[in-house]
């Protein structure tokens, strides 16, 4: 009988050990979540850019995540993505409003991306590049990777329209060069447009 109990005991230990360890990772996703928001609270947020508050977030994820005794591997992508998730879900409840500058944030940023100015030339070989003379007399380029509103113009027409005014609209785009062994950003076209 003693027997019988000891080992349903051990039993019961065995299979509420993981539900309890999920309700303890659960609660420490909660406070860092709570600590995260009010951490993040303390800045004005209403002037600052998307990857601003990205940053400042990840800052004050992570000082709660070591106050809280979690250990994180800053260099492990999955682990620090679960983190970012896990904690993300529960401040959704705790502070929206920060979600809310992230998304003016971003935005505020695509509606600021764009360069007016005269067509140059057209580079061509893996991957085209549209140069264009802007405003400020800064030669700027932007590379061609696919599709794009206004990209059907330039496909044979370059000649006849280089030193024409025109409006391009782009996306901020980081891509791993292996001749430089680093990531490399790039102005990728999202939109062309000519102006009389």
């Amino acid at each position: 009988m003693h027997l019988y109990y000891s080992m349903n005991k051990t039993l019961i230990t065995i299979l509420l050990f993981p539900i309890a360890t999920l309700v303890a990772a659960q609660d420490v996703y909660v406070k860092i979540a709570e600590e995260t928001c009010a951490c993040i609270s303390k800045n004005d947020l209403s002037k600052s850019s998307k990857q601003e508050i990205e940053i400042q977030l990840g800052l004050c994820m992570l000082e709660s995540a070591n106050n809280n005794k979690l250990e994180v591997d800053m260099k492990d992508n999955a682990q620090m993505t679960k983190l970012g998730e896990a904690v993300g879900l529960k401040m959704a409840a705790i502070c929206p409003k920060i979600f809310t500058y992230l998304i003016e944030a971003k935005k505020v940023k695509e509606e600021q991306l764009e360069i007016v100015g005269k067509l140059k030339s057209i580079i061509e070989g893996d991957f085209n590049y549209v140069v264009v003379k802007d405003d400020a007399g800064r030669e700027q380029k932007l590379i061609w990777l696919r599709y794009f509103k206004g990209s059907d113009d330039l496909m044979d027409n370059v000649g006849k329209l280089a030193g024409k005014k025109v409006r391009i609209k782009y996306a901020d785009l980081e891509c791993y060069s292996p001749k430089a062994k680093s990531y490399v950003k790039y102005k990728e076209i999202v939109e062309l447009m000519f102006e009389e």
